[in-house]
């Protein structure tokens, strides 16, 4: 669950959110809108990342997040990268099905920007959380990969709050629901 009630935020002169309000459940939902948006602003607030200037913020707790960037450990190879935050049969499973299986014992400079990608999905799908927060999961994926990512993604949130910030219009129509956000400007 994530209730947020009159959320405001700017960057200095450049409001991004202004009075954003939005309830959701259990589910997967697409989070759409233009390049500056404020999408990733908007997970960046859930998620804790960044301090809430105005209104508030209720969500189930833990949270995990996979970020626009992949945010690996460089000396952690891609199996230990999930683990961290599960057990290795977890995390072997969840990198086999997302098709890393060669990929277990590569370190993130051996690994396309794909894999990076489908790594930092494994890990935030691993943890024991209620609410997981997706920034572009499907950016740098072929339409194939990125069908199969949204099957794992399936797989692995039921009963818990997903939030998928997308571009992806295939992808979020296949949703529960699309949240859109508009500039301010």
């Amino acid at each position: 669950m994530i209730k947020i009630n009159n959320l405001s935020h700017s960057f200095g002169d450049i409001s991004v959110l202004r009075n954003f309000s939005l309830d959701i459940d259990e589910g997967i939902y697409a989070l759409m809108g233009k390049s500056g948006s404020g999408k990733t602003t908007l997970i960046r607030l859930i998620s804790g990342m960044e301090s809430i200037q105005s209104g508030s913020i209720n969500v189930d707790s833990p949270i995990s997040v996979s970020f626009q960037e992949n945010r690996l450990f460089p000396w952690y190879s891609a199996l230990k990268n999930v683990e961290i935050v599960s057990d290795k049969r977890t995390a072997r499973k969840i990198l086999s099905e997302l098709n890393l299986d060669d990929s277990l014992n590569k370190y993130p400079s051996e690994l396309s920007g794909g894999m990076k990608r489908r790594v930092s999905l494994a890990r935030s799908l691993a943890a024991k959380s209620k609410t997981i927060l997706l920034d572009e999961p499907f950016s740098g994926l072929d339409n194939e990969t990125a069908q199969n990512t949204l099957n794992i993604i399936r797989k692995y949130s039921h009963g818990k709050t997903v939030l998928i910030s997308t571009h992806n219009n295939v992808i979020a129509e296949q949703l529960d629901k699309i949240i859109y956000i508009n500039p301010l400007n």
